[in-house]
């Protein structure tokens, strides 16, 4: 076996899980295999001279480097590909979602693309097979595309081969900092990206993996929903729970520095009771570590939350998305308001026991009407507290249900918008609805009022005077710093004062300014 191969990780974080896997499978096909991490901020958009030299060196003596790529990676993919491209002779392939959803504007950077999973072409690789019969394998030949299927999907993912956290021939380039070199177990301990708390609201070093790929649902917004159409039999798969838990032992045991672990499945709790039950009573003898994870409104039930809690559950992220019925519809979201408030209810139920439960919730849709907006604000007010709502703009991604329909109501879409990383807290400021989304995360803001704010006549003022949304949104930001402890009552109380006397004497400049720390534009 002759494949020598290095993987670019691009992440925001060094959990980089399809990276991992892929480089356990190139290793237990016999290659010699590297992982190169080059994490940066969500928001990075390109990276120095330096930056490009250093991941050069780093896949050096490697035949053929690969990159996952997502939507919001592919100007950072094509700058590191035109660079080794200009400098080596290595093959640059990509797979990840955009490959799949783009491939002629991906073959203008890469050498090939894997369309599908990437197993089945590594073992191809493997065998020494030219690109013209690997199937799965898209590449240029001359002028034209050859266009190769895809891959063949794995049947059984327990048979699969653990991440690769071995830490052996693990390299990073920090593009932000400049720091670079081996990826030891220290150095990860000491860079990993404390994101996620304990109970005790301690950031904790976490190990990110999932017990199941692909996802069941085909939701209109969602790149799976594209895997989906790709393959025509069932794409979402499960581990066993006895594999999995093979997994997370052999982890913790390897890596003390290991303090949370993060459960990445979008519908982990959807297994059924007897499966969570058993999983939850392993994990509580074998591994005991807090832990998080996500889920959907149709996976929560009582019994399971109460085996999970008690095994170490400390944190539930939970995809609302709209509290609109119209708007759930057009999404493909198989779920009601309903069952949606059922499950939040449920979760209020387990206060003091779990943290405060994150709801992410869409918004910046432009399909929405005012009324539709509306009916999920409303929603929104009835979710028990405390909660905290994260906002996602939605993202028009090539080759998705919404992308189609937005094109097909004739509404223009901007040519970055898929490819714009900062998607997250996507909040429109000149929008009445998208500032009450704010202001429904306050802690002591009454519902009432928001619900008062979103009234039909509060919004047509806002349509008439712009003054109304700076207003909502100055009053947001006064909020927030007084919950925050910014700057105190009587602080704020001063400044007020302060700026009624600037303009009772005139000075009309140094009072806007001022003004602008309560009443921003």
């Amino acid at each position: 076996m002759g494949m020598n191969i290095a993987f670019l990780a691009l992440g925001t974080d060094l959990a980089a899980m399809s990276s991992r896997a892929l480089s356990a499978y190139a290793r237990q096909l016999g290659g010699a295999a590297r992982i190169v991490f080059v994490p940066s901020h969500l928001t990075f958009q390109r990276y120095s001279a330096g930056t490009l030299e250093r991941i050069a060196d780093a896949v050096q003596g490697c035949d053929v480097v690969g990159l996952t790529v997502f939507t919001s990676q592919y100007r950072l993919a094509a700058q590191i590909t035109d660079h080794l491209k200009s400098t080596t002779r290595q093959t640059v392939l990509w797979g990840g979602i955009h490959a799949m959803i783009r491939p002629y504007e991906c073959l203008q950077h890469a050498d090939g693309l894997c369309m599908g999973e990437g197993e089945p072409l590594l073992e191809d690789l493997a065998q020494g097979k030219p690109f013209g019969e690997i199937t799965g394998l898209w590449h240029r030949q001359g002028g034209s595309v050859v266009e190769r299927g895809i891959t063949p999907m794995a049947r059984d993912v327990s048979a699969l081969p653990f991440q690769d956290f071995s830490f052996e021939n693990h390299w990073y380039v920090d593009p932000e900092s400049g720091a670079h070199g081996p990826m030891t177990r220290e150095v990860y301990a000491a860079r990993s990206n404390r994101s996620y708390i304990d109970r005790d609201g301690v950031f904790r070093v976490y190990y990110k993996t999932m017990a199941s790929r692909g996802c069941p649902y085909s939701c209109g917004y969602c790149n799976n929903s594209v895997m989906h159409d790709l393959y025509t039999n069932k794409h979402f798969r499960r581990r066993s729970v006895e594999r999995f838990m093979a997994e997370l032992e052999e982890v913790h045991r390897a890596n003390p520095f290991i303090e949370l672990i993060h459960l990445a499945d979008d519908t982990f709790l959807n297994r059924s009771a007897r499966e969570i039950q058993e999983f939850a009573r392993l994990y509580k003898e074998r591994i005991g570590l807090p832990m998080r994870a996500l889920t959907t409104p149709t996976g929560i039930t009582e019994e399971k939350l109460e085996a999970l809690v008690d095994a170490g559950l400390c944190h539930l992220y939970m995809g609302i998305e709209s509290g609109s019925p119209r708007a759930l519809e057009r999404y493909r979201r198989p779920v009601s308001p309903e069952r949606i408030m059922k499950a939040a209810r449920l979760l209020n139920q387990f206060q003091g026991r779990l943290l405060t439960p994150k709801y992410d919730v869409i918004c910046s849709d432009p399909l929405a009407t005012d009324e539709e907006t509306r009916e999920n604000i409303l929603f929104l007010t009835q979710i028990p507290r405390p909660r905290i709502f994260q906002y996602y703009t939605l993202g028009l991604f090539h080759g998705t249900l919404q992308r189609k329909l937005v094109e097909q109501a004739g509404l223009s879409i901007a040519d970055d918008q898929p490819y714009d990383n900062d998607y997250f807290f996507g909040v429109n400021p000149h929008s009445l609805y998208d500032l009450l989304l704010l202001h429904l995360n306050l802690k002591y803001m009454p519902d009432a009022w928001i619900r008062f704010l979103a009234g039909e006549r509060m919004l047509a003022w806002s349509h008439r005077w712009p003054w109304v949304n700076r207003g909502v949104l100055g009053l947001y930001r006064l909020l927030r710093g007084l919950e925050s402890g910014e700057f105190r009552y009587r602080s704020a109380a001063w400044h007020l004062h302060k700026i009624k006397r600037m303009l009772f004497n005139g000075e009309w400049a140094p009072a806007r300014r001022l003004l602008r720390r309560f009443w921003p534009g």
